[in-house]
């Protein structure tokens, strides 16, 4: 069990040398990838990692999220995703309490496009 959290964390630290590293807040955002190209997005309260792959026109999408330690830093464990996003749909991951990454699969599965999205609640007054 320790070596395979070895491996795994291994992994994550090679793919994020072979990233476009960016925070959410930045005006790069969004951006768009093809595939197998990894981001590394400092949103909010975590850091996010994904890549996907060209699967039958569609992206199959790899998402690791990490929270951030006191220091900023990434900690060590981490929660790993994966999923289908048909092309033409998009997926929406929650960052924090107002903000979601939205994946955006385009082109057959050749691009992805990763927004920041503004959530804003509605009130809907009953008269």
């Amino acid at each position: 069990m320790k070596m395979a959290k070895f491996a795994a964390a291994a992994i994550f630290a090679a793919l994020c040398l072979e990233t476009t590293t960016l925070n959410a807040q930045e005006p790069r955002i969004p951006i768009t990838v093809k595939p197998l190209h990894g981001i590394s997005l400092s949103a909010g309260p975590k850091y996010v990692l994904s890549y996907f792959a060209n699967e039958a026109n569609s992206c199959n999408t790899t998402i690791i999220i990490s929270d951030k330690d006191n220091d900023g830093g990434a900690k060590y464990d981490y929660s790993r995703l994966q999923i289908h996003i048909d092309t033409n749909r998009e997926m929406l991951l929650d960052v924090d309490g107002s903000k979601s990454l939205a994946f955006s699969c385009a082109n057959s599965g050749s691009t992805m496009t990763v927004s920041l999205v503004e959530r804003i609640a509605l009130f809907r007054s009953e008269e």
